[in-house]
């Protein structure tokens, strides 16, 4: 138990008290103070652990808890120069705001662009609740059929005590259409034989 001086104002009149307060049990000692507008501060020594070294993956970035991965396109089939998203979640319980999100390594016929975060995280008294996204934007520049290979993530889960890894399948992109500069020189082909049949119409 410890003894701690309390403060409360009710109806303008200031109440001093004394409780003694039991850390195990804080709100049974309220219970009987209803109305009343109470402050009070329990101090705990906190020990942390620290992960263990064994079996830790090289691509461990830090999070802690348990989560699901999600990968998302918008689309599996589309033009040259024809954008598409592509959303990578993490979702779940534990340290969502302290890990980095995985990363792709695409061909060099796609260009993406630096993600966009999004975040939906609630924090409880057991701790943070949510997801954490990274939405990319991405153009093929060529035609033919792209693949978005697969993703890993790692955590450490709090019930088991061990590290867990997840593991996205790989997405399948067809691109059709020419590339941008074949469209260019095609129609400057087309201009100059246009040019060259009115020239030859106009002579006698």
């Amino acid at each position: 138990y410890r003894r701690q001086r309390q403060m409360c104002i009710r109806d303008r009149i200031a109440v001093a008290t004394e409780l003694d307060i039991d850390d195990r049990s804080i709100i049974e000692a309220f219970k009987n103070f209803s109305g009343i507008n109470r402050r009070f501060q329990v101090t705990k020594n906190i020990t942390v652990k620290a992960l263990p070294l064994i079996n830790k993956p090289t691509n461990f970035s830090g999070a802690v808890g348990q989560f699901d991965l999600n990968i998302i396109s918008s689309k599996k089939e589309l033009a040259v120069s024809e954008a598409l998203e592509l959303e990578v979640e993490i979702k779940g319980n534990g340290n969502l705001k302290l890990f980095q999100l995985p990363k792709f390594n695409l061909s060099s016929s796609l260009e993406i662009f630096e993600p966009e975060k999004q975040e939906n995280i609630t924090t409880l008294i057991s701790g943070m609740k949510g997801s954490v996204k990274d939405l990319y934007t991405i153009i093929p520049q060529k035609p033919g059929r792209y693949t978005i290979p697969k993703i890993s993530f790692v955590y450490f889960d709090l019930s088991s005590k061990t590290y867990k890894e997840l593991s996205s399948s790989p997405i399948f992109i067809e691109v059709e259409g020419l590339e941008p500069r074949v469209q260019l020189n095609l129609s400057n082909t087309s201009l100059k034989i246009k040019i060259n049949q009115i020239d030859i119409d106009l002579l006698p």
